[in-house]
């Protein structure tokens, strides 16, 4: 009797384990999935405006995105099937020949659509996405790829991944066991105290959800090696969006639309939807916002590295919150090593805030325009770094000042300008100190 089809999924996963290539195997689902999640509108990073007239702008940079990412899945697929690790420099050179070899016919094709092994599910997925990204080169040097191009072109994408039956256990999630465990001991004794099974099978699926968005979210750091291989993070961030949207419906649907015996829980759950929706907001329709248009790489790395540190901050307060409702003597450190509390995140706002309206102060004082410059690099270190601590509400008038102070010729226009600044930090820092967090720890200086 020939093995069931998972069970040669899961030996092809024990083979790869003991050659030390599980991390390979991770990252081809998190791509694979991408994939599925990009090519949707409300997944990509767009202003209200932008999405309102969605059909009418141009793809060409999206698209561009996907090549690039193809290219990174041909690269794994390889790593994969090989003994050898090829470098990325080697493989560039394996892509451009590949095609003129006479092995990619349709009788060797039609063979691997026969044979279904994961191998060979991996090199006819491979073929199909070397095709797709020369198409995908091609198309985005013309003038504009339209709305429909890019849908369609996703469509095509997603259709050749599903031709290998064994991609299901990447894709479906029903198999999300393979690649998603609890690692954390506090977490698993908590999932494991619950009495009742219908919440201990949800509990267990939030911190699932959520684990595996921090291992998403994980991966952005290993795109930084250049500016294309920043801007696949594009992709991830659209799988993190809509991982994230459906954790925030799972919670609405299961706690805040039914009947709970616990009140509190619901509260504390009602709380974190919310502040985990303002967090998505701020990186989807602000901070993300013209990236793949990008080409000077410090841009995108501060963008791509702040929209990162805002999901994996929130994520990870998330997780804590949650742990700490069912045993308040642990902290985030028992969790994550390199946790930050909310506490030390809005002392930092705080105090930076502080600092920025002396610096504004004290160049009303000198009245020396060509001091300006000085400022501004102040503002743009607090933008890519504090600035994520604060209510989404407040950055839009803070980037507008920004702006103005970028756009102050006089001396007259600078001091009218820094004046209303002035006023507009200090409401900040009043805002910030009135946080229930901050009330045993006041501000000893003069706001």
């Amino acid at each position: 009797m020939a093995p069931s089809r998972t069970r040669v999924f899961q030996k092809w996963l024990e083979h790869l384990e003991f050659e030390g290539k599980t991390q390979y195997v991770r990252e081809l689902e998190m791509w694979l999935k991408s994939f599925e999640r990009y090519f949707h509108i409300s997944n990509l990073p767009l202003s209200e405006e932008e999405t309102r007239h969605s059909t009418l702008r141009d793809y060409s940079e999206e698209l561009r995105v996907v090549g690039d990412v193809i290219f990174r899945i041909s690269q794994i697929c390889t790593l994969l099937l090989s003994e050898e690790r090829v470098s990325y420099s080697s493989f560039t050179k394996y892509v451009e020949n590949s095609l003129r070899h006479d092995y990619f016919t349709d009788a060797y094709i039609r063979r691997l659509l026969r044979q279904q092994r994961p191998s060979r599910n991996m090199t006819l997925l491979m073929e199909a996405l070397l095709d797709s990204r020369t198409i995908i080169l091609e198309v985005a040097r013309l003038s504009k790829t339209s709305y429909m191009c890019f849908v369609s072109t996703g469509r095509v994408i997603n259709r050749e991944i599903r031709k290998g039956v064994f991609f299901d256990y990447f894709l479906d999630k029903k198999y999300e066991v393979f690649f998603d465990r609890i690692h954390s001991a506090h977490v698993l004794r908590i999932v494991r105290s619950i009495q009742v099974p219908r919440y201990k099978r949800s509990l267990a699926a939030i911190f699932l959800s959520l684990f595996r968005t921090l291992r998403y979210l994980n991966y952005i750091g290993m795109q930084m090696q250049d500016a294309n291989a920043l801007k696949r993070s594009l992709l991830i961030f659209s799988l993190v969006n809509a991982e994230l949207k459906w954790l925030i419906e799972y919670l609405e649907e299961e706690y805040l639309n039914k009947e709970h015996a616990d009140a509190h829980f619901v509260e504390l759950i009602e709380g974190l939807a919310y502040s985990l929706s303002m967090e998505l907001k701020k990186v989807m329709q602000r901070e993300l916002l013209g990236t793949a248009g990008l080409q000077q790489y410090e841009l995108i790395f501060s963008k791509i590295q702040n929209s990162q540190g805002i999901l994996m901050n929130s994520v990870q307060q998330i997780v804590v919150a949650i742990v700490q409702y069912f045993d308040p003597r642990l902290d985030g450190h028992n969790i994550f090593p390199d946790y930050v509390t909310r506490l030390d995140q809005s002392l930092r706002l705080r105090e930076d805030i502080y600092d920025l309206r002396e610096a504004g102060r004290q160049l009303r004082k000198n009245a020396d325009l060509t001091e300006t410059s000085s400022l501004v690099k102040r503002i743009e270190k607090f933008k890519t770094g504090s600035m994520k601590y604060l209510m989404y509400k407040d950055w839009f008038e803070f980037d507008n000042f920004y702006h103005e102070v970028l756009a102050c010729k006089t001396t007259g226009n600078l001091n009218f300008t820094l004046h209303r600044f002035d006023t507009f930090l200090t409401t900040l820092i009043k805002e910030v100190n009135k946080r229930t967090i901050l009330q045993t720890h006041p501000f000893t200086k003069n706001t």
